[in-house]
C-alpha cells in the first residue's frame, strides 16, 4: 500500500485558500463568498511546501462528485495522468506554482453543501465544508 515509504511521521495535511474556477476563468474564494452561480468548477487550494495529499475527494451534498488519486498514473491521449473519477494531466493538477486541483464539481441551483476531504498515504484525512448557495 505504501507508494513511498518514510519514517518517522507524515507532515501535517491542511486546505487552505480554497477557490473554485469556472469555465470561463472567474474565480470564487470560498472564504469570502458563500454564493456563486451553478455551473461546473475546478476546486483549487494552496499547495503545501513540504508535503504532498495523496487523494482527494469532493462530495455535493454528501454524492461524490470527484476523486483524484495519486497512487496510479494512467495514459490518456499520449499524457501521463492521474487516476480517479476523471483523468487529469499534471498542468491541470498544478497550473501554476501556488495551487493545486482537488476535483471538478457541477453545482445545481439552490444550496449545496461542498465538502472536501484529503488524505496522505497512511489515511489520515483532513476536511472541510462549506455551505454555497447557487443562483
Amino acid at each position: 500500500r505504501l507508494l513511498m515509504p518514510r519514517f518517522g511521521e507524515e507532515p501535517v495535511l491542511s486546505i487552505t485558500n480554497v477557490t473554485a474556477q469556472n469555465k470561463k476563468g472567474a474565480d470564487y474564494d470560498f472564504n469570502k463568498t458563500s454564493r456563486i452561480p451553478s455551473g461546473t468548477y475546478r476546486i483549487y487550494m494552496d499547495r503545501q511546501n513540504s508535503s504532498m495529499h495523496y487523494k482527494s475527494l469532493l462530495l455535493i451534498n454528501g454524492a461524490i462528485a470527484d476523486t483524484i488519486k495519486y497512487d496510479t498514473l494512467i495514459e490518456q491521449k499520449g499524457k501521463l495522468c492521474t487516476d480517479g473519477k476523471k483523468p487529469y494531466t499534471s498542468k491541470e493538477i498544478f497550473p501554476d506554482n501556488k495551487k493545486t486541483l482537488l476535483g471538478e464539481i457541477t453545482l445545481p441551483k439552490g444550496k449545496n453543501k461542498i465538502t472536501i476531504i484529503i488524505s496522505d498515504i497512511l489515511g489520515k484525512e483532513k476536511s472541510l465544508t462549506y455551505n454555497i448557495d447557487s443562483y
